[in-house]
């Protein structure tokens, strides 16, 4: 696959970064013969942020995302989609308890929290980029979009905008807060989850000698809390709550209010 080398850190713009390992991607469901069998990560010298060494082309990744992972497959199982939603819904109707809002689902994956929201009174819209998914939440009548997050528009601002494990698939993690600040209503509520780095999945390797995450073929970064943290309030949000995320494996969520 194709990939845009980075010039400078993606977090704090230092170009004082160096190589760190490499992630055997091979195995990966969305891998294609011929490309890269690894990844490249990057560790920064300032920040300590880590990331590969850059990002797929509109090109690859519109090669990639013509394929749906079994689990972000609308309908693929229903049950247990809404159980791993309970704790973030429970978390946002708790700090603010008003149904009738506006709830922006960014990479709505398979539609379950948007149809769940739903249900517990909100008003949910939501955008992917993997057009099956899309298509099938639009035929189930769902209010979504085949629309990357940087070409959604800013007009009227959300009550609560969620980006559940979507910010380590985005090139630049910082100009992506930035916008979601600028798309949340002050008081508003942002509901964010990534894979974290300080879990102690990372410190205990697999049998292999692997940790999780260095194989994915679609990410981009590997944040640490603090460093997630930081961006969040550089943005103009203060955190409110943190919690495990029950989306995605060793994933830590925070509910963050729009100062």
């Amino acid at each position: 696959m194709e990939r845009i080398k980075y010039e400078s850190c993606p977090v704090c713009k230092s170009k004082e970064f160096e190589e760190l390992r490499k992630g055997y991607v091979q195995e990966h469901p969305n891998w294609v013969k011929g490309t890269e069998a690894f990844i490249q990560w990057m560790e920064c010298g300032s920040c300590g942020h880590v990331f590969t060494d850059g990002y797929l082309s509109e090109e690859a990744r519109a090669k990639m995302t013509k394929k749906v992972h079994l689990a972000q497959r609308p309908g693929w199982n229903p049950e247990v989609a809404r159980v791993s939603l309970g704790t973030t819904t429970t978390a946002v109707q708790l700090l603010d308890r008003s149904v009738g809002k506006r709830w922006l689902d960014v990479g709505c994956g398979d539609g379950t929290l948007m149809g769940f929201v739903a249900e517990c009174g909100y008003k949910p819209y939501g955008i992917d980029i993997r057009p099956d998914a899309v298509q099938m939440l639009k035929a189930a009548g769902l209010d979504v979009d085949l629309l990357d997050f940087a070409d959604l528009p800013e007009g009227r601002p959300f009550d609560v905008v969620s980006m559940r494990d979507v910010i380590e698939h985005m090139p630049f993690p910082v100009a992506a807060i930035e916008k979601a600040a600028r798309l949340t209503m002050p008081g508003g509520l942002l509901v964010i989850s990534t894979p974290s780095r300080e879990s102690l999945a990372w410190k205990l390797p697999r049998a292999n000698g692997e940790s999780p995450y260095w194989c994915e073929l679609e990410h981009y970064h590997i944040f640490s809390a603090d460093c997630l943290r930081k961006i969040l309030q550089d943005a103009g949000f203060e955190q409110v709550l943190a919690h495990p995320s029950a989306h995605y494996r060793v994933s830590l969520e925070i509910i963050a209010r729009r100062q």
